[in-house]
């Protein structure tokens, strides 16, 4: 509570006091120089002289950055997909390293990987599954000139609708206050902006363990885009795969004598 509430509600008690102790001038003195001591304080804080602040009882939210809100909106839509559709069961057992069988929607491709037995070991025993594969950052520079673009200007129309609504030493005092928080806002961006960028940089980066899901799926937006990723499945990222089991095979030692 403003220290004017405690003297205004020490006055009226106080008066109170002499009142029921049969003091009767005392008590309309207290009430007079209280009035008196309200209308003051009342002219100090519309001249600019005296602030009152309030204290409130925080509500219990849950805190989020304007940082954090910004990339959530920068994600792009998920569209409506169907259930995988996996393939027919083998009754052979894998040949070499692996097997591999795709099925194809209209917005998808399920990618389905079935390793062989010392392929499994392999991937297990050397921890195989963190190597990236596919590392889709084409769109890297874009992303984040549209996330410093927003971060830069999040506040800007809040800020201006709230001036609107203010005047005199209201006003004043709330950009004074404003302008400390945007201080810290902006000592915080090149952090923010960092995350982001590695943010993204993880979410664009597809793990092996990622394709060994059964399946792995990659979403497209059109068939051509489908035909896309097929040829680099084929020419880059399955014998990258391959690549990665075979440098991990044991290697083979041998002894002769004679």
């Amino acid at each position: 509570m403003p220290t004017i509430f405690w003297f205004a509600l020490g006055g009226i008690v106080l008066g109170i006091f002499f009142f029921l102790t049969g003091n009767w001038s005392g008590g309309i003195g207290i009430f007079v120089v209280t009035g008196l001591g309200c209308a003051l304080y009342e002219k100090l804080e519309a001249w600019g002289l005296v602030t009152t602040t309030y204290k409130t009882k925080a509500t219990k939210t849950e805190s989020r950055s304007m940082a954090s809100v910004i990339s959530e909106t920068l994600q792009p839509q998920q569209p409506d997909l169907l259930p995988p559709n996996p393939p027919s069961p083998h009754t052979s057992p894998v040949k070499g390293i692996m097997r591999v069988d795709i099925t194809q929607t209209s917005h998808t491709v399920d990618v389905y990987i079935t390793l062989s037995e010392q392929a499994t070991f392999l991937l297990n025993n050397n921890h195989l599954g963190s190597v990236p594969i596919e590392q889709n950052f084409e769109k890297l520079s874009e992303h984040m000139a549209d996330f410093r673009r927003l971060l830069g200007s999040a506040y800007d129309e809040t800020d201006a609708d709230i001036a609107g609504q203010l005047s005199g030493s209201d006003l004043e005092y709330w950009k004074r206050t404003n302008a400390e928080w945007r201080v810290e806002e902006k000592a915080r961006q090149p952090h923010e902006i960092k995350a982001e960028e590695q943010r993204y940089k993880e979410q664009n980066t597809i793990y092996l363990r990622d394709y060994l899901q059964y399946p792995y799926r990659k979403i497209v937006e059109n068939p051509l885009q489908a035909s896309q990723y097929l040829k680099r499945l084929e020419t880059d990222y399955l014998p990258k795969i391959k690549a990665t089991l075979d440098t991990a095979a044991p290697s083979q030692t041998k002894s002769y004598e004679f």
